[in-house]
């Protein structure tokens, strides 16, 4: 009896000596692939970077006077619905808070996608995840991306409202960009939509 149970300890002993090796190789190899630059498999699935890849590249604003007029008539929409004591400062802030960028970058990088209004740029992970940024008027928010088979959601939240911006390809060159922007402190949202085109 004493001897078998020698033999049982000194094998669990082997199988445990085994799968630490094992575990070590593994570390291992893991420490050298990232040393190496070695890319980990993504856990983002592929058609979401192929969709996101055909937006890549840069845009100049293409909506000329019609969609800048059609802004401050969407923004004079909501500032109608307020009290008059605070129309005025509310329409400048919503005018701070929507300026019509000249041009927009798109880039992917990996699983990061960047982008660019002008030179303010926005990066976030592929999956979902958020992260902290500024918005237009120097709020902080949370900020991450939503990627469908057709579009590309830019999501900014606040403690008192968000932004959303919705990307979506006409065509081989054009781009359209659909914003709406929450807040408790407006009346209803504002939308407006911007075209953009391939430079």
């Amino acid at each position: 009896m004493g001897a078998t149970r020698r033999l049982a300890r000194w094998q669990r002993g082997r199988r445990l000596r085994r799968a630490s090796v094992g575990h070590l190789w593994w570390l291992g190899w893991l420490v050298t692939a990232q040393a190496e630059g070695s890319e980990l498999p993504s856990a983002v699935p592929v058609e979401v970077h192929a969709t996101v890849d055909r937006y890549v590249g840069a845009y100049a604003f293409a909506g000329g006077p019609a969609e800048r007029e059609a802004l401050l008539e969407a923004i004079d929409g909501v500032v109608a619905e307020m009290s008059f004591l605070i129309r005025s400062t509310a329409r400048e802030r919503l005018r701070a808070a929507t300026p019509i960028p000249d041009i927009v970058r798109i880039e992917r990088q990996g699983d990061a996608l960047a982008i660019a209004f002008d030179e303010r740029r926005y990066e976030a992970k592929l999956d979902g995840s958020a992260t902290d940024v500024q918005g237009m008027t120097g709020d902080p928010l949370r900020y991450r991306v939503h990627v469908t088979s057709s579009t590309i959601r830019q999501v900014f939240a606040g403690p008192n409202g968000g932004r959303n911006n919705q990307f979506r390809r006409r065509g081989e060159m054009d781009v359209e960009l659909d914003v709406v922007i929450s807040s408790a402190h407006l009346p209803k949202p504002l939308k407006y939509r911007l075209t953009f085109r391939r430079l």
